[in-house]
């Protein structure tokens, strides 16, 4: 590929590399994280309006959400890098939380509100133009109620001199009064043509042997998470010189169809001790509750035998044993109870 293309975003033109090179020993998502907006794949909207605001000098309090994996705190990090350029203005000017770690009212009285206080200092390097610090707060969607609204008060009284940057998964858990304070960005999930070109420079870069049909099943299990890709890739790399699908399918801790087939037919059977042994079966063989939740889904929605109002019982049942694991459930239960409520719901049919 040409140079004069970013990589990250074909068709786009590359924006100017970092001066710095990173360490050959980095975690690959750290190692392949683009550092400039315009590298950013897929989110044409938000890499416009970012530019805009970086030209202009005119930053807003900022809210990036969407699913994991699509490049939220990326964009976020590249702001920085782009606004203050200098590594020890960017120390001096930025604070990043992880608020699902420090979620609490303390973390924001504290941290939060006592950098928001600071003054800004001039830099010697005069590279920065920008006269304002930036506060991150990742997972911010794991605040409490009362951190956020505390949190909303300090936006509205440190405003001259700090922006926020808030990153959430569901921006439904970010109270209004905070969200409405924020410039929204939505950050889409990326879609297999988005992260083929990525996964393909990183395969090159790296040196890696993966087949044509590898490399989809990766992005197809991914759930348009470039994140997870990466890591599932890297993770890959170190297991196996030459990596087949069913490779992928191994590190990405998917059951075998063939076994799922084999289940799903007794449960269509007329032996309920078949199905209670099947269950433990699939503890034993550590297969995850919560991946079997979304094979046998896939199952149930591709079966033509069940009526639409059977696969809608089946499918709320699925829902129900989905959160019961989040609770806290027994996965043997949990499949068990699952499995015996489709063994009842194909009997009564």
């Amino acid at each position: 590929m040409s140079g004069n293309f970013s990589i990250f975003n074909p068709g786009r033109p590359a924006a100017p590399k970092s001066d710095k090179p990173k360490p050959a020993n980095l975690p690959w998502v750290e190692k392949y994280r683009p550092s400039q907006v315009q590298e950013i794949s897929y989110q044409e909207e938000v890499v416009a309006a970012l530019t805009k605001c970086l030209e202009g000098n005119d930053l807003p309090h900022m809210l990036f959400y969407g699913p994991p994996g699509t490049g939220k705190t990326t964009a976020a990090q590249a702001v920085y890098k782009q606004l203050f350029k200098d590594p020890d203005t960017i120390a001096d000017r930025v604070l990043e939380l992880n608020a699902s770690d420090e979620r609490g009212i303390g973390v924001v009285r504290d941290r939060i509100k006592g950098f928001a206080k600071q003054n800004v200092r001039s830099t010697a390097s005069k590279k920065c133009a920008a006269s304002v610090k930036i506060i991150i707060l990742d997972e911010a969607d794991a605040m409490t109620s009362s951190a956020q609204m505390a949190l909303r008060r300090i936006m509205e009284s440190e405003c001259r001199t700090t922006r926020f940057f808030i990153i959430c998964n569901y921006i439904s858990r970010i109270i209004a009064p905070l969200a409405s304070r924020c410039v929204k960005f939505r950050f889409k999930p990326l879609p297999a043509e988005a992260q083929i070109d990525r996964l393909k420079y990183i395969v090159e870069n790296e040196n890696l042997k993966i087949t044509s049909e590898a490399l989809n099943q990766l992005i197809s299990f991914s759930d348009g998470d470039l994140r997870k890709s990466i890591t599932r890739l890297q993770s890959l790399s170190l297991g196996f010189d030459s990596i087949e699908s069913q490779n992928v399918a191994d590190i990405c801790g998917q059951i075998p169809y063939e076994q799922m087939e084999k289940f799903y037919k007794a449960l269509k059977g007329n032996r309920v001790e078949i199905v209670e042994e099947k269950s433990r079966e699939f503890i034993r063989n550590g297969f995850s509750p919560k991946q079997f939740l979304e094979q046998i889904s896939e199952l149930i929605l591709k079966d033509d035998s069940l009526r639409s109002v059977d696969k809608a019982r089946i499918l709320g049942k699925i829902g129900e044993e989905d959160a019961r694991l989040l609770d806290g459930a027994s996965p043997l239960l949990v499949i068990t109870s699952l499995c015996l409520s489709i063994f009842n719901i194909n009997s009564s049919t």
